[in-house]
């Protein structure tokens, strides 16, 4: 992941990033290096709020797997009622 940022940064390798993660992923050439950046694409993607987004940032550093799964299925719950709108 580091080393992708690097060569991304030095124009050494190619990388494009999708519109809504543009604003998060843009300083840091399109890796995901720091956990607010999970949260802030949660926020975007999914419509987290910021506590819940903080919860799946959590979840992921302690690599806590209950709450995982318990935050991929609110995930995909708010996905498909953000993909009715």
């Amino acid at each position: 992941m580091v080393d992708d940022f690097i060569n991304r940064k030095h124009g050494r390798a190619k990388y494009s990033i999708r519109i809504h993660t543009e604003p998060v992923l843009r300083p840091t050439y399109g890796v995901i290096l720091y956990q607010e950046q999970v949260m802030q694409i949660a926020q975007v993607l999914a419509g987290y709020t910021l506590g819940a987004a903080d919860i799946l940032r959590r979840a992921m550093g302690k690599k806590n797997l209950k709450k995982w799964q318990n935050s991929v299925k609110f995930f995909a719950k708010v996905q498909l009622k953000m993909a009715s709108y």
